[in-house]
């Protein structure tokens, strides 16, 4: 597991936990599968199955989330625990049951750009994924699947958030203001997907406070837009390298705070967020 990042961390435990929890209908649920959730599967062999499905899915369904005419939505966990299983890692038994029954539903989702060949984890060959041949789980190579999908999952939730607090529904060219304000958060300008590994921490997951300031900015402009942002952050002065490293981390725990807060808020669960990149 990636390490996590000390302000995000912070954010975290400082969330207000006492208000009574949503009721399960309302808890939003994930575009890209919860890091976690490949982690968790007690053997070894289900955590593979999981996460070369993933390899194998994951630029279907990244294309997915792009298209305008699609209405894809976010998909419940136990949703992303049946598909990257597969159907080929469930018993015949379950053919009448609640999970044959959601795998139905789960066809009409994905079914736009995939075939239940697809789904099929006993799959044998490489896949291909930033640039590198991926024929098995390895453990150099695990933690840097990890660390993509915390990002890919902080890039889409942000997105979903900023849609619900910013719509643009007068606007024809909102949503491709939207995306270019948006990108501006991330190293090369891309929302959507990772086009290649960094060398080392880059965007807001730099090592170095002065390295994180342009996006530091470019996520501060996003939020300020927001009806709930506090004057703190969108009555201050921009983030700029002129700053001490002290200002650039204090100004940033208050921004990331206000994120991790208002995602609480509003999607009743945690945030995924981005982490330290493996080196």
């Amino acid at each position: 597991m990636p390490a996590e990042l000390s302000t995000w961390q912070e954010a975290f435990r400082s969330v207000d936990l006492s208000k009574p929890a949503r009721p399960n209908t309302e808890v939003w649920g994930y575009w890209i599968p919860e890091p976690a959730l490949l982690l968790r599967p007690k053997t070894e062999d289900r955590r593979d199955r999981y996460i070369m499905t993933w390899l194998r899915l994951r630029a279907g369904w990244l294309y997915l989330l792009r298209l305008p005419d699609v209405p894809v939505c976010s998909v419940p966990t136990q949703w992303w625990r049946d598909i990257l299983y597969g159907p080929t890692g469930r018993s015949a038994v379950d053919a009448s049951t609640l999970k044959a029954r959601r795998w139905e539903e789960i066809k009409k989702v994905f079914g736009t750009v995939f075939q239940e060949a697809h789904f099929d984890s006993n799959q044998a060959g490489p896949v291909w994924w930033c640039g590198l041949r991926v024929r098995a789980v390895d453990p150099e190579v695990c933690p840097k699947i990890i660390w993509e999908m915390f990002d890919l999952g902080f890039r889409y939730e942000l997105l979903a958030l900023d849609r619900l607090l910013a719509p643009a529904r007068k606007d024809p060219h909102g949503e491709r203001k939207r995306v270019a304000m948006l990108a501006a958060i991330f190293p090369r300008n891309h929302l959507y997907s990772i086009s290649e590994l960094p060398d080392a921490g880059a965007g807001l997951s730099a090592r170095v406070p002065h390295h994180r300031v342009p996006y530091l900015e470019a996520f501060r402009r996003v939020v300020s837009r927001w009806p709930s942002c506090p004057a703190s952050l969108h009555d201050s002065p921009p983030f700029a390298l002129t700053m001490s490293s002290e200002e650039i981390i204090s100004r940033e725990k208050v921004l990331v705070k206000y994120y991790v807060d208002t995602f609480f808020a509003l999607s009743g669960r945690a945030p995924i967020v981005p982490h330290e990149y493996p080196l």
